[in-house]
């Protein structure tokens, strides 16, 4: 379940429910050995901790996960964060428990009690400047400081995906700029929504999506392996590299090829470049989702965030049309806009 960097495929909900759950298990197991916790617990289980801190969203105080995949935007159990706490020692675990145990959405377990650290952290939040890359599980994260709107927040979304809590996000990417969201990922509603299956499609994440004519929009593969893979992930001299081979999370005949690659050497800019062919010409789209509003003129687009504001403007290409308007909603219901 847990892959060499630490991460897990289906994200950072699934890993929160599935420790959740588990940790307390681990905590008896080592009473039963006579043990602390740290002391028993693995490398791989203290590894993935890691890879759940760089899973935090700016937005919300720094207690909140991305709400990728089968998850919404929740923040983590104060369970979870007292057992890795004391696992670990770690300070921002122990600021993460601070903040969820005082949150009235969640309510801590007797097992917080047992097992919770007696300090709250010397962290303001756990969210960390810095740049983090899971190869295997294919998330490339980045979060800079800006002393005019806060954190600026890019997060990339590549992968395999294999039968399980997935979404159709192959190459898409999160956006979060003076703590909020521009560019979201949906998340997901509850599994009886008659929405749930529509908010996994790639159509409904920020992707380049092929648009044939005469017959449903393509949508990436469920199960891939390996999927989009990322070929390079740096962060050098400021300057943030990402490319990512997308084709293998599509159908065969979808595209001939299909690349993406980011660069960014101000953390306010992002260029980022699709390269793609076909074995007959056909449409595609570029594709961005927001719960803002969005302004259009002949040869931009701005999503209009209420402390920050993104700028999207077509560079060596001319786009037939820009349109902006409802489509559906987010894992939470509020409304959606899409900008194609």
């Amino acid at each position: 379940y847990v892959k060499s960097d630490g991460g897990v495929l289906e994200g950072p909900g699934y890993w929160h429910y599935t420790f959740l759950n588990a940790m307390a298990t681990v905590y008896i197991l080592a009473r039963y050995r006579g043990q602390s916790l740290d002391d028993y617990a693995s490398e791989s289980l203290v590894k993935t901790g890691a890879f759940e801190l760089g899973m935090l969203s700016t937005v919300g105080g720094g207690n909140y996960l991305w709400p990728m995949n089968d998850w919404h935007r929740n923040a983590i159990h104060p369970d979870l964060a007292a057992a890795y706490a004391s696992m670990t020692g770690e300070q921002k675990w122990k600021k993460i428990y601070s903040m969820s145990s005082m949150s009235d959405a969640i309510k801590p377990s007797y097992f917080s009690f047992i097992i919770a650290p007696d300090d709250a952290g010397d962290y303001d939040t756990a969210v960390e400047d810095g740049f983090r890359f899971y190869p295997f599980v294919g998330h490339v994260d980045r979060i800079a400081a800006d002393d005019d709107i806060g954190p600026i927040h890019f997060h990339f979304v590549a992968g395999p995906a294999y039968s399980g809590h997935y979404n159709c996000d192959k190459g898409s990417f999160i956006l979060e700029a003076g703590e909020e969201t521009l560019a979201i990922d949906r998340g997901v509603t509850n599994y009886s929504h008659p929405e749930t299956n529509l908010l996994k499609r790639s159509g409904r994440h920020n992707l380049l999506q092929p648009e044939p004519e005469g017959i449903a929009l393509p949508n990436q593969l469920s199960m891939c392996d390996p999927g989009a893979s990322v070929t390079r992930a740096d962060l050098t001299d400021g300057r943030l590299s990402i490319e990512c081979d997308v084709r293998g999370a599509w159908a065969d005949g979808v595209f001939a090829t299909n690349t993406r690659s980011v660069t960014s050497e101000d953390p306010r800019k992002y260029t980022i470049t699709d390269v793609a062919t076909f074995d007959k010409a056909t449409a595609v789209s570029f594709r961005i989702n927001t719960n803002f509003p969005i302004s259009i003129d002949e040869k931009s687009a701005t999503i209009e965030g209420e402390h920050s504001a993104l700028v999207i403007t077509p560079v060596n290409w001319e786009p037939g049309e820009i349109t902006a308007e409802e489509e559906g909603i987010d894992g939470d219901e509020n409304p959606v806009q899409l900008l194609r």
